[in-house]
């Protein structure tokens, strides 16, 4: 399991999409877990699950689909809503 506190935050979208990615191909062909802290909604985005969270509390958990052959990237995305 990998835990990622806002692992695209300091980086350029080039950099971000491939980090998105590897992480991505780590959950496919190794069947890791990865747990993302993030308020990029486009990380979040590439997620299969983004549980959101206001106040410590859960106010959101929605599992995403996506068409055959499409993968998403970390395994679930903890966004933080303000």
């Amino acid at each position: 399991m990998i835990f990622a506190d806002e692992p695209t935050g300091a980086l350029d979208t080039a950099s971000a999409a491939s980090l998105l990615e590897t992480l991505a191909r780590m959950c496919e062909a190794l069947g890791q877990t990865v747990v993302m802290v993030t308020h990029d909604q486009n990380a979040a985005g590439a997620t299969n699950r983004i549980v959101r969270l206001r106040d410590g509390r859960i106010v959101g958990d929605d599992v995403l689909s996506r068409p055959t052959g499409q993968h998403a990237a970390p395994a679930a995305a903890v966004q933080g809503v303000r």
